[in-house]
């Protein structure tokens, strides 16, 4: 029950870090310290000390030993330029894997993107959508056999962490919908047409993203 309690405990930390890394309520470049946060959640730094290893493993913050964790920082010309590789990747990548992938993979998704499409954006159920769309390039990378392609997009994907709530809200419908095309593009083995989707995608996400972050 105590091991129980603790992991618990940790995942609790780990949410409420990540949610507000990711509204900007801890902005990049801020510092974290194990005392500060466990005096916060009044616990011991142990369950602390894990929280902040799974945010340095989604690329959200960078472990200084003896110093603290600082949530990392990201500029609009990593943007720009993240983007350029992923448009040229990412659709290649759903070519691809048009070809081989398990369809049994995509229906728990189409299922659950069909379900968010009825719900309003509130902050969760944009958090949700993010999550699914994660799944859903996982899914299309396990069907990709060039190791170099996925280790970068890996990469990008969680650079783009930092930024991937910005903008969730008014892009909810036309990204529940363009994660439908994709899905419905590789379910037909439609490898031409989740190229294109993809792209589309990855695309309109772009140009929203720098509406919303430009100064």
């Amino acid at each position: 029950m105590k091991k129980e309690s603790t992991l618990s405990l940790v995942e609790k930390i780990y949410q409420k870090l990540r949610l507000d890394i990711y509204s900007s309520k801890i902005h990049q470049g801020a510092m974290l310290t194990e005392r500060e946060i466990a005096d916060f959640f009044n616990v011991s730094r142990t369950p602390v000390r894990e929280a902040l290893r799974k945010l340095e493993q989604e690329g959200l913050i960078t472990i200084i030993p003896k110093k603290g964790s600082i949530v990392k920082q990201i500029t609009l010309q990593d943007i720009l330029e993240m983007d350029q590789i992923r448009e040229l990747l990412e659709p290649y990548v759903a070519k691809i894997a048009a070809q081989t992938i398990d369809v049994d993979l995509l229906i728990p998704l189409e299922k659950q993107l069909i379900d968010l499409k009825s719900k309003t954006p509130s902050q969760q159920n944009c958090l949700e959508l993010l999550e699914l769309d994660g799944q859903l390039h996982n899914a299309i990378m396990q069907f990709n056999s060039n190791s170099r392609i996925n280790s970068i997009l890996n990469n990008l994907r969680k650079s783009f962490n930092l930024i991937r709530l910005k903008g969730a809200t008014s892009r909810y419908q036309d990204s529940i919908n363009e994660q439908l095309e994709i899905i419905g593009a590789l379910k037909e083995r439609n490898g031409k047409a989740a190229e294109k989707a993809m792209f589309k995608h990855i695309e309109k996400a772009k140009k929203n993203r720098f509406k919303i972050i430009q100064p």
